[in-house]
């Protein structure tokens, strides 16, 4: 009982510390015209809040005291709106969204365990934090080089928790993964398709072994949410500056979360910058701004451990044993074999492919096609590179990460999947 207790008031802090700064009362201030949903707002605000505690991962700052100050905030900030707006703002989407949320906090809960990575690699960093310890200790724990923001977001709400459960620390990943999916499923007018899109979309990408200490999750949210406002029409300055701010500050944050980010990071926002409707000179301060986030990443990176690298080392040489083309052909077959299975795996892959063969049939949002395709392009070729420089054997690599990797950005297609079951049903 105590627990079932605990879940449930962790899904309501949770709710209330990404219920601010921005509510569809006070956003709608900002002299913006974009068509944002209440989901949208809230993950505007996890963008934000999880980029400040970004910065104070960084600085010495009580967190209890920051803590309780962005509840306080958010309960003044979202009083007078919920007062006001209260039956207006409930439909069936905030309805069925803490339902949602709360049976996987509840599966997590009985599933209560940490997997191999969350337990090899990721908890060192959580207890690291969890014990008050600064992150330039970090370089001292195994692994250094693994970045630190998603441990430290798991330890921020372990600690801040009013139950001393560990689990409790990582229900932010399933609560910001639902929030994602319904910022695209909300959007459809039609409350019978949206609740059978909603459905569909968590049975494709839903994996209870991913929310063992695993952090893709982290990444396949903010590539749905960063996707949807890359198409969203912006009809002012303010909607650019906006979009734009937010494109940035996800991405930077995103460089923290996994190793493999800082790819997923690069081909993105190069999409972005080619294929999305802006104008030459605003791609050509959107890519200043994104390359000295980088450059900031790595000095700040190198600065905090000493060196930047990787789990394994890459080496060139690893190529000579590839001299032999029968081997580049049992590479070639191998890795295309486990990615058929990822996919087989993780639906939500299949549907990206539907929508992209649909797509080019249609002739339609040919931008946005572009977009997906070069970044699933851009995937494809750093899978497969990945394996052929990697000194490990594929029986080591291939079953544990080709799935995992290939996930991570399967969320891209989401918000064009959104567009035409609307259409669909209207």
């Amino acid at each position: 009982m105590v627990e079932i207790l605990a879940i449930i008031l962790q899904f309501f802090i949770l709710h209330l510390f990404f219920s601010t700064p921005l509510n569809l009362n006070n956003y709608k201030k900002l002299n913006l015209q974009l068509s944002l949903n209440y989901f949208d707002v809230i993950f505007c605000n996890i963008i934000l809040q999880i980029f400040i505690l970004l910065i104070i991962s960084f600085l010495n700052i009580n967190l209890l005291a920051y803590f309780f100050l962005i509840l306080t905030i958010s309960l003044i900030t979202n009083f007078s709106f919920l007062k006001k707006k209260l039956l207006q703002s409930i439909n069936i989407y905030t309805i069925i969204f803490p339902i949602i949320c709360l049976s996987i906090f509840f599966e997590i809960a009985h599933h209560a365990i940490l997997d191999w990575d969350g337990l090899v690699h990721w908890f060192w960093k959580v207890n690291n934090f969890y014990q008050n310890q600064d992150i330039g200790n970090i370089k001292n724990l195994p692994l250094p080089q693994y970045p630190h923001l998603g441990s430290y977001l798991w330890s921020f709400f372990w600690k801040n928790s009013l139950f001393d459960y560990e689990y409790i620390g990582r229900l932010f990943i399933p609560y910001i993964y639902i929030v994602s999916l319904f910022t695209v499923c909300a959007d459809i007018k039609n409350r019978l398709f949206g609740i059978l899109f909603i459905i569909l979309l968590v049975s494709a990408s839903y994996d209870i072994f991913l929310f063992s200490g695993y952090q893709e999750y982290i990444t396949f949210a903010y590539i749905c949410f960063l996707a949807k406002f890359t198409f969203l029409e912006k009809k002012n300055y303010y909607d650019k500056v906006f979009s734009y701010a937010l494109i940035l500050i996800g991405s930077f944050c995103l460089l923290w979360i996994k190793q493999e980010c800082f790819f997923y990071v690069i081909f993105f926002n190069f999409c972005f910058v080619f294929f999305a409707k802006n104008k030459n000179s605003e791609k050509i301060y959107f890519t200043i701004t994104i390359f000295f986030l980088i450059i900031l990443y790595l000095l700040i990176e190198k600065s905090l451990k000493g060196d930047i690298g990787y789990q394994v080392k890459f080496d060139l040489s690893n190529l000579k044993k590839f001299i032999e083309i029968k081997l580049i052909a049992i590479y070639i077959i191998e890795i295309t074999r486990h990615i058929i299975i990822a996919f087989f795996k993780y639906p939500i892959l299949i549907f990206n492919i539907i929508l992209l063969f649909f797509t080019a049939l249609k002739e339609q949002n040919k931008n946005e096609y572009q977009f997906i395709l070069f970044f699933f392009s851009l995937n494809f070729i750093f899978l497969y590179g990945i394996y052929f420089f990697h000194p490990s054997t594929l029986e080591e690599m291939l079953p544990n990460t080709v799935d995992r990797l290939l996930f991570q950005v399967s969320s891209i297609g989401i918000v064009l999947m959104g567009r035409w079951v609307n259409k669909i049903s209207n």
